[in-house]
This record gives structure tokens, C-alpha cells and sequence, in this order.
């Protein structure tokens, strides 16, 4: 059955030009990836970097900013605290409180209250609950948070120290604007977005970019107790409140910030904090970011092309060669091979390939010429042309062929020759032999009558024997029941000669006894003779028991006669049937004897009726042998003439074809016609065996 013509599996996912280009474009994209990413990460560590070291420097600048600006505050209020002009009263002077309203102008201060120690101020307010008093009041210079004044009522910071200037021991502190350090920080710039706070060690907004928070004393802390989007940033205010100085990242309020902080030298827990959005921080870094993908992906098109430019020149011969091989794997000879002339080994491949298939294309044509020509009888070619390795095979394969056809023919016509010669010798023969045969089927069928008569006189004289037989038997049978019967007989008298001893000897105790009761009967006559007259009775019948013991005697010995001579006529009788037996055992011998020979004479007289039996079988045989062998020779003729016709026929079929050397077979030639008859028969003699071509 053909196959179906499959179709070149060269536009499929698996082509090696689409895995060439595909390997080219991975690699580039792995490299080109790589590198991205290795760089981003550079540029992402430099700008995270840079971005703390800003906030850091920040940080550092406007903490030392607020902590000279503290230290001037403290200066002047400790200087404040040394003039003169400040005494404590019991009541408040107008000329005090003009001392300290001119102070308060000189040092920029809101305005400046003394208070002595109760914590009574020169304006009559209580203040003695205050923290910066009771630092003060201990000796320290003191900056308060923002507050709410009990004077003014509005949220300013205090700035205490203990008076010296008269030895008292009073205090004075400054009320200052709580947005005073809140400006000192406006001027933080740090993006568009940055900016910078204070938080006591509270947590509580000391200063703030919007006032707001400082005026309601805003505290992340407690804060974070009701918002938890801050409180990622009420972590970062614990760390300040605890002293500590870092930058960290958070979440506050869906913003992401970057915050750098540290303490306040020489506040209350004071630290100072600069915030700003790490998105605008790290624009830079997205921006780099941006143009690498840019360029990444500009790469790897430019990339993607050379790869399909690479790979085309190099794929594409490769391509066309493997559709020509799969032509060539489905036996197409005749498509031109595509030629590619380079020094490599693409070239090298092509060369090859249109070498195998214009070798291979010889190779067919010269078979298909050699089996053409002997498909038209022509077996006298030969393959000529030189091949190569294992095409030499092919080569010595079909010369083979060619010259075993030449072999076979040739010794096929001398066959074809010799068939012919027998066949005409084998009919003569044939015609002879069916003539002997029917003389031998006549004379076959007079001798098997002869034996048929034969065989009936056997049959009766076997019938005889088989009747006298059978008497001799029942006569043998007679003689054996009469010498049973004797033998009983005999035993009989035996046992009855037994019996008389027995009774001689039963006798004989009778006598012993009737012997003994006389003796007794004496005994008693005596003993009542003694008695007298009372014995008289007993004595009379001691007589009648010797008389008894007397006649008991005499009938035992009259009967012990009788036995006697009982005893011998038993004794003749059994003699007398021993002889007998004798007789009759020679007798039922001889029977036996003859018995047996009639027997032998009956079997002998059947085993020659069945010799005689298989004798005319055989005859009967013989002569279906020979009708048959006469039959079988008249068909014989027959088929020698058919065969004969058959062998013309034969060589008339097989002279178109042409033999290199009509002389190719040596074969023996076979003169006798019995060798003839030998080479076509399968047995010497047996009727000859014709096949049909």
C-alpha cells in the first residue's frame, strides 16, 4: 500500500530556525535582564543612599540650627535673670513692669514675667503648678512646650531661669510665641515636599510646618490610638522620644516618607525630625529606571532583528536541505538538490547530499534496467557501473540473481530435454506392463477359487472337532460329579466306622458300670444279710439291681458284638470305595487327556481355516493389486503422453528467454531410462507422478 506523500516539517515550532532565533533572543534578554537588574540595583542603593545621606545632613543642619537658636534664647533669659532691674516684690510696680517690658522688646521676647518663690508672678497669676517653674526654681534654665498662658489665654512657650541678680530666689521666664521655632524651620527645602518638625518627649508637636498642629498640641502617639494609618509614625515619634537618631521609612496617612531625626542637645527630651515623600526623593532612581527600560527594550528589538538576520543565512540552506531529505525519504529521486557553494559545513552538507541522491539515483536506475530486462526474458545484463561501501552489495546482490536465473534456467531446459526423452520410454513401458498385469489378475482369480474350497472343507472339519470336543467335555464332567459322589461316599462309611469305635467304647463303659453295680448290688445283699430282719427289704432290692446289672451286661455284650461286625463291613465298604475312587480318577484323566487333544486338534483346524482366510485375502488383495497395477499402467501411458506434451509445452514457455551462455549448467546427463523414471517418481516401480505447470 503507498503512503500518503507527508508534507516537509518546516514551518513548525520545532524548526531549528525559530529555536536558533529563540535562543539568540533568550540570551540577549537574559544578558540585557541581567544587566538591568543589576543595575537598578546599583542605582537603587546609590539613591537610597544619597536619599539618607540628604535627610541625614538635613537633619543635622536644622537640629544644630534649633540648638543655637535654644541656646541664644537661654542666654538671653540667663542674662535677663542677672540685671539689675529685676527684683521681686511682694506687689507689683508700675516701674517693674516697665523694666520688664523694655527687656522684653530689647531680647524679642512676647514679654517678661518675674515670680517669686510661692510661684506668684508680677502679674498676679499662679504658676506654681508648672513644669518650668519647678525646673527653675531647682536651679535650671528651662524651655517649655507650647502651652496655653493662664494670662493670655493663648498657646505660647516659656522660657525660665532662676533670678540672681539680688540674691533672691525667685525665677523669671519669657513668654515666646509658640510659632517662634515653627518659622525657624519653614526654610527647610528638601524637595517640594520635604519639611521638618520638633516633638517633645512627649510625642506632643513643638514645631510643625502647619501651626495648626502646634496650637492643638498634636501628638502622634496618642494619636495612633484612633488613626492607625499613623501609626507607623507613632513608632518613629517612641524612638524620638526615647533619644535615639535614625531614618526610617513609613506609611503616614497613604503617603510614603523618608524621616531623618535625632535629639536636641540641652532640651527636655526635645528631637528634632525633616520628612519628605520617597517617591520625590527616589525620582531620580524612576527616572533612570524608565530610561534603562527604554533601552532594554530598544535592545532587545535590535536584538530580535540581528538574531533573524543571524540566523537566516545560516537556517535557511539548512531548511531547503531537509525538505529535499524528506522528498528523498519518500522516495522522490527526481527534485533537483539545492546547491549551496561555501567552504563551510553547510556547504559541505549540500555537496553530500547531492552526491547521495545522484548516487542513489543510479542505483535505482541501473537495478530497475536489470529487473526490467528480466521482466521481458532478457537475463544476459549486468550492473557494470562502480559503487561504493555497502552499495557494493546491492551490486553483488543483483549479479547474483542474474547469474543464479542463468544457472536455473539452463538446467531447467536440459531437465525440460531429459522429461521428454522418459516420458516416451516410461509409456512404452507402461503399455507392457498393463499387458503382464492382466495375465497375473487371470491367474489370481483361479487360484483364489481354489483356496475358497479349501477353506470350506477346513470350516466343517473345524465344526466336527468343535461337537466331538464338547461331548468328551461332558463325559469328563460326568466322571468328576460320580468321583465326587464316591468320595462322599467314602467319607461317609469313614465317619461311620468312627462312630462304631465310639459306640464299641460307649459299650464297653456300660459293661465297666453294670460291672460295678453288681459288685454294689453284692455289697448292699451283704450288708442287709447283716442287718437281719431290717435289712430285708434293702436286700431285695440289692437283688433286683444285680439282676438288672446282669441283664445291662449281657445286651452290652451282644451289642458290642454287633458293632464288631458292623464295624468290619464299614471297613470293607471303604476299601471297596477307595478302589473306586481310583477308577474313576483314571478315568476322568483320560478324559481330560482327550479333552485336551481334541482341543488341539480344533484349534490347529481353526488357525488353518484363518491361514487359509488370510491367504485368500491376500489373494483377494493381489488381485485388486494387480487390477489396479493394470489400471494404473494404462492410466501411466497416459499421463507419459501428457507429460510429454506438458515438457513441449514447457520448452516452448521458456525459449523467449534469453541465457548468457546456453552451455551455463553442467549437469550430469541422465541416458538410462530407469534413472529417468528414478529423478520423476518418488518410488522405483510405483506409478509415475505427473505435475501440472
Amino acid at each position: 500500500m503507498l503512503q500518503k506523500k507527508r508534507k516537509p516539517n518546516t514551518g513548525t515550532k520545532n524548526s531549528i530556525k525559530r529555536k536558533l532565533q529563540i535562543s539568540i533572543a533568550a540570551l540577549s534578554t537574559i544578558i540585557t535582564l541581567l544587566f538591568g537588574t543589576v543595575n537598578s540595583i546599583i542605582v537603587y542603593r546609590d539613591a537610597r543612599n544619597n536619599m539618607h545621606l540628604r535627610i541625614q545632613e538635613n537633619t543635622n543642619a536644622y537640629n544644630h540650627s534649633v540648638e543655637n537658636s535654644i541656646l541664644i534664647y537661654k542666654t538671653k533669659i540667663q542674662a535677663i535673670s542677672k540685671d539689675n532691674r529685676i527684683r521681686i516684690t511682694s506687689s507689683a510696680s508700675q516701674q517693674l513692669k516697665n523694666d520688664l517690658d523694655q527687656l522684653a522688646q530689647e531680647n524679642g521676647f512676647d514679654s517678661i514675667v518675674v515670680c517669686t518663690p510661692q510661684g506668684i508672678t508680677s502679674d498676679g497669676t499662679d504658676v506654681s503648678d508648672r513644669e518650668y517653674f519647678q525646673k527653675s526654681t531647682g536651679g535650671e534654665t528651662y524651655i517649655s512646650s507650647p502651652l496655653l498662658s493662664k494670662t493670655t489665654g493663648k498657646m505660647i512657650m516659656i522660657l525660665s531661669a532662676p533670678i540672681k541678680g539680688d540674691g533672691s530666689k525667685g525665677i523669671v521666664f519669657a513668654r515666646l510665641s509658640c510659632d517662634s521655632f515653627s518659622k525657624m524651620i519653614t526654610d527647610i527645602s528638601l524637595g517640594k515636599s520635604g519639611y521638618g518638625f520638633i516633638v517633645d518627649k512627649t510625642g506632643t508637636v513643638v514645631a510643625h510646618k502647619n501651626q495648626d498642629n502646634v496650637n492643638q498640641q498634636y501628638n502622634y502617639i496618642e494619636a495612633a490610638n484612633t488613626d492607625s494609618s499613623i501609626s507607623e509614625a507613632a513608632k518613629m515619634v517612641k524612638n524620638m522620644t526615647a533619644g535615639k537618631s535614625d531614618i526610617e521609612e513609613i506609611h503616614y496617612k497613604s503617603n510614603a516618607l523618608t524621616v531623618g531625626y535625632a535629639p536636641i542637645p540641652n532640651t527636655d527630651g526635645w528631637s528634632m525630625g525633616v520628612a519628605a515623600k520617597t517617591s520625590e526623593l527616589m525620582q531620580g532612581f524612576y527616572i533612570s529606571i524608565v530610561i534603562m527600560i527604554i533601552f532594554i527594550v530598544a535592545f532587545l528589538i535590535i536584538a530580535l532583528i540581528s538574531a533573524m538576520r543571524i540566523a537566516s543565512p545560516i537556517v535557511n540552506p539548512i531548511i531547503k536541505m531537509v525538505e529535499r531529505l524528506e522528498l528523498l525519504s519518500q522516495g522522490d529521486l527526481h527534485t533537483e538538490v539545492p546547491e549551496y557553494v561555501s567552504d563551510d559545513e553547510i556547504g559541505t552538507l549540500s555537496t553530500s547530499l547531492k552526491y547521495t541522491v545522484s548516487s542513489l539515483r543510479s542505483i535505482i536506475n541501473d537495478a530497475t534496467t536489470i529487473l526490467d530486462g528480466v521482466e521481458k526474458g532478457d537475463c544476459t545484463r549486468t550492473i557494470e557501473s562502480e559503487y561504493k561501501a555497502d552499495f557494493i552489495q546491492l551490486k553483488t546482490s543483483i549479479n547474483g540473481i542474474i547469474t543464479n536465473l542463468n544457472t536455473i534456467f539452463g538446467n531447467f531446459r536440459n531437465s525440460i530435454n531429459q522429461i521428454s526423452s522418459g516420458a516416451d520410454q516410461i509409456s512404452s513401458g507402461a503399455q507392457l506392463l498393463a499387458s503382464g498385469t492382466t495375465e497375473q489378475a487371470a491367474t489370481v482369480e483361479e487360484l483364489n477359487a481354489s483356496i475358497s474350497n479349501v477353506a470350506h472343507h477346513s470350516e466343517e472339519n473345524v465344526d466336527t472337532v468343535s461337537t466331538v470336543n464338547e461331548y468328551v467335555k461332558q463325559t469328563g464332567i460326568e466322571l468328576a460329579k460320580g468321583n465326587s459322589y464316591i468320595q462322599n461316599l467314602n467319607q461317609a462309611m469313614t465317619e461311620i466306622g468312627e462312630a462304631s469305635k465310639q459306640i464299641t467304647n460307649i459299650t464297653k463303659v456300660i459293661e465297666d458300670i453294670a460291672f460295678q453295680t453288681n459288685i454294689l448290688a453284692l455289697n448292699a445283699a451283704i450288708e442287709a444279710a447283716r442287718a437281719g430282719e431290717a435289712g430285708k427289704g434293702f436286700a431285695v432290692v440289692a437283688d433286683e439291681v444285680r439282676n438288672l446289672a446282669v441283664k445291662v451286661s449281657e445286651a452290652a455284650g451282644e451289642t458290642s458284638s454287633l458293632l464288631a461286625h458292623s464295624s468290619s463291613l464299614v471297613e470293607n465298604g471303604e476299601t471297596l470305595s477307595k478302589e473306586t475312587v481310583e477308577i474313576l480318577k483314571g478315568l476322568a484323566d483320560k478324559a481330560d487327556f482327550l479333552g485336551e487333544s481334541m482341543e488341539k486338534i480344533r484349534s490347529a483346524s481353526a488357525e488353518q481355516v484363518d491361514a487359509i482366510q488370510q491367504v485368500n485375502t491376500g489373494l483377494t488383495q493381489v488381485s485388486s493389486v494387480v487390477q489396479t497395477n493394470a489400471a494404473t499402467a494404462e492410466e501411466s501411458s497416459a499421463s507419459s503422453e501428457e507429460l510429454a506434451a506438458q515438457a513441449q509445452a514447457m520448452k516452448d514457455e521458456i525459449s523467449w528467454i534469453q541465457l548468457m551462455d546456453e552451455n551455463v549448467s553442467e549437469k550430469k546427463q541422465i541416458s538410462d531410462p530407469a534413472d529417468v523414471i528414478a529423478e520423476v517418481t518418488d518410488l522405483p516401480g510405483s506409478p509415475v507422478k505427473t505435475e501440472k505447470y
